[in-house]
């Protein structure tokens, strides 16, 4: 699971997918159906559900071995969907955050947010904006265990702060693991920073998946 604003169709996303499993582009985003820029976190959620329904029905799948890894928007969506479906059995989120108002609101001051809503209104509704600052993650995160969440953050990132998944980290049960990279949101996507990404992620995988 991906965020609408990351290259995931790139060489780095392309090798995470086959070290890994499969990529989930939601509806309205890259080649899937759907109204272009549509972004409803909850119905994001159900389309991450549907997936791993059709997922179970592979038989080169074992539905009892799945796991979910999302980035930016969908490293809050996959402990999301992990707590509200036991069909996960490890999460791995990367460089989220554990709140829609702190999401759009927490990192910009008043005169950076009048300059942002005008220019996202040619990507994203308003009914984006509505419904992002209703979804918290945070408050569901605790259903989680005993499957095991990690998250992934970077240690200077002014899109998704740290603090969000600190306060995140901190309302999970154990087990749970938190990664700081000393790096800003996008650097995570190519050279050292994605290897090292990925193998933490494909080793958290491991331990709860083999």
């Amino acid at each position: 699971m991906h965020c609408p604003g990351c290259d995931f169709e790139n060489a780095a996303g392309k090798k995470f997918c086959i070290r890994c499993g499969a990529a989930l582009f939601y509806r309205g985003f890259v080649d899937s159906e759907g109204p272009k820029w549509r972004l409803i976190p909850l119905e994001q959620i159900d389309d991450i559900r549907n997936a791993i329904t059709w997922l179970e029905a592979q038989p080169e799948v074992d539905p009892q071995k799945i796991g979910l890894w999302g980035t930016s928007f969908g490293g809050a969506h996959a402990p999301y969907v992990a707590a509200v479906d036991a069909r996960v059995k490890a999460t791995v989120g990367q460089v989220g955050f554990e709140d829609g108002a702190s999401f759009l609101l927490g990192v910009r001051g008043a005169a950076e947010r009048a300059e942002l809503i005008p220019q996202m209104r040619c990507l994203l509704s308003w009914q984006t904006w509505e419904k992002t600052l209703e979804y918290r993650p945070i408050e569901l995160v605790h259903r989680i265990a005993p499957r095991g969440l990690m998250l992934i953050a970077a240690r200077d990132d002014n899109i998704c702060p740290l603090k969000g998944y600190e306060k995140l980290y901190e309302a999970a049960e154990q087990p749970k693991k938190l990664v700081v990279f000393p790096i800003t949101h996008y650097e995570i996507y190519a050279g050292r920073w994605f290897k090292e990404s990925a193998d933490q992620a494909a080793g958290w995988f491991d331990l709860f998946l083999k």
